[in-house]
């Protein structure tokens, strides 16, 4: 979906079989949200997200990271800026951290805000790890 310069338009979510199908759903690179508001779970976890002030923080950067502070705040605060959308930070529903999927498949934590479409985004820094599921598909940036 290709949007006008400065308006406000739709998140579209494809899967790998959609995209397998179609390769030209994904070439279009995407730069500028125009201010859309991304849904961001995000909890509590030192030393790389927290809410006490350690350093001076300009507001726009905490307004960008929805007042966390640290590594993972400040990520979350540069990432907004440079593809300009605003955030909607909320904890994980159940109160789990990072998540998991049970053995009889329930997914728990900011996993599961993601898998069950409450967040477009989790802010916390992460391994990733099989969660033994087809289920989740988990998608990695490399950079030089």
């Amino acid at each position: 979906m290709f949007l006008e310069e400065n308006t406000f338009g739709a998140i579209e979510k494809y899967s790998i079989k959609d995209v397998l199908r179609n390769q030209l759903l994904i070439v279009h690179s995407l730069e500028n949200l125009n201010g859309f508001k991304l849904n961001v779970t995000m909890f509590i976890r030192e030393p790389t997200a927290f809410r006490r002030n350690l350093q001076r923080v300009k507001p726009e950067d905490m307004e960008r990271s929805g007042g966390y502070y640290g590594l993972d705040g400040s990520f979350l605060s540069s990432l907004a800026n440079k593809m300009n959308f605003k955030v909607s930070v909320f904890q994980p529903i159940d109160g789990e951290n990072f998540g998991y999927v049970t053995k009889k498949g329930r997914i728990t934590g900011s996993l599961a805000d993601i898998v069950y479409g409450r967040a477009e985004f989790a802010g916390n820094s992460r391994f990733l790890m099989d969660y033994g599921t087809d289920h989740i598909e988990v998608y990695e940036n490399y950079t030089q």
